[in-house]
């Protein structure tokens, strides 16, 4: 579920934490679970990678960006929000059958950024439940989209030019230190 990116400049830590793979019946069952009104919803991947990343980097807060069902498992963690620098929620799983007092919660962490695209009905209940100073400072919205998929997904908050972009100069070195993306990993399925 998680990956850590460091920036080779700053120095700055930014650990991501996907949403739903189709694929994947955990996955489509947390999702279900979600709709049913579950709001403890857990991931020990995520979970381990927190307490590994505050304890391999005690003094340093890291950047966590989550998408879908992956803000669902970054709720279940509030408890490390003092390690936290900057919070991404993007399209965050929610139902209208889950507490709103939770929601509440969830939806106005002080100081985390959240994007959201109105046509998006599986972040609605969330999106419903910001309060009117996280809609003011804390809050983007995608351009609207039809297609309930496409307001879900993340492209939507990709710069039509990305592509356009100068490309890295050097490659990243490759290692086993956080799970990263790997030739070996992409065979076995991982990434």
């Amino acid at each position: 579920y998680t990956s850590v990116w460091k920036n080779k400049d700053t120095g700055e830590l930014t650990l991501s934490i996907r949403g739903t793979k189709i694929s994947n019946f955990s996955d489509i069952s947390q999702d279900i679970s979600i709709l049913f009104g579950k709001t403890d919803v857990e991931s020990q991947d995520v979970s381990n990678i927190m307490d590994q990343l505050e304890t391999d980097f005690p003094f340093t807060k890291y950047n966590v960006a989550s998408h879908s069902l992956g803000c669902a498992y970054v709720f279940s963690e509030l408890d490390h929000l003092s390690h936290w620098d900057q919070l991404y929620i993007f399209n965050a799983a929610s139902s209208p059958f889950q507490d709103t007092d939770v929601l509440a919660q969830y939806a106005n962490i002080p100081g985390a950024n959240y994007f959201f695209n109105s046509g998006d009905p599986i972040s609605d209940g969330l999106r419903q439940a910001l309060n009117a100073n996280t809609l003011e400072n804390n809050t983007y919205f995608g351009p609207y989209r039809w297609s309930p998929l496409s307001a879900h997904s993340l492209t939507q908050y990709i710069p039509i030019d990305f592509s356009h972009l100068p490309a890295v100069e050097e490659p990243l070195a490759l290692d086993d230190t956080y799970q990263q993306d790997t030739e070996a990993s992409r065979e076995a399925g991982l990434s």
